[in-house]
C-alpha cells in the first residue's frame, strides 16, 4: 500500500483531483495535511483556537469529500504556514510520495518549484505537481 502525503490547500470542485487520486490505485492512502492558517476575518488580528476551528472545518469536509470518493484518508490540522505544515507531516510520518496540487494560475508552478526546493533540504521523497482547473482561491475577507 502506498502512502501520500497530500496539500491541496485551496476551495472549490476538487472533484477532478480525487479522481486524480483514484487512478492510484484501490490500495493508496492519503494522509491530508491542513494549515492552521489565520481566518479570513475583517480584522487584523486572530486567535490560534479561531484558526484552528477553521482549518478542522476544512480537513473534515475534505476527508468527508475523499471517503465519498472511494480515497482512504486521514489527516491534521498542522503549522499555520502550508509550506511548515507540508515539513511537520513529512518529518513525523512515512510517506512514499507528496502530492501537492494548486490553483490554476501561473503561479502555480512557480509554487511548487518553491515547494520542491525547500522539501529537497530534508527530503528526496518523490513529488507530484496536480493543478486543478476548477480550484479557487480560499476567501479572505
Amino acid at each position: 500500500m502506498k502512502r501520500y502525503l497530500l496539500a491541496a490547500h485551496y476551495e472549490g470542485d476538487k472533484t477532478p483531483l480525487w479522481e486524480q487520486l483514484r487512478e492510484l490505485g484501490p490500495d493508496a492512502s492519503f494522509f491530508v495535511a491542513v494549515p492552521a492558517t489565520p481566518a479570513p476575518t475583517k480584522e487584523w488580528t486572530w486567535s490560534e483556537e479561531e484558526s484552528y476551528q477553521i482549518a478542522k472545518q476544512r480537513l473534515d469536509k475534505t476527508l468527508r469529500e475523499m471517503q465519498d470518493a472511494g480515497l482512504q484518508a486521514k489527516g491534521q490540522v498542522l503549522n499555520y504556514s502550508l509550506q511548515e505544515a507540508i515539513e511537520e507531516a513529512l518529518k513525523n510520518h512515512p510517506f512514499d510520495e507528496l502530492i501537492v496540487s494548486t490553483l490554476p494560475s501561473p503561479e502555480a508552478h512557480t509554487e511548487f518549484q518553491d515547494y520542491e526546493r525547500r522539501v529537497r533540504r530534508f527530503s528526496q521523497i518523490p513529488m507530484r505537481h496536480i493543478v486543478n482547473e476548477r480550484a479557487q482561491e480560499i476567501e479572505r475577507a
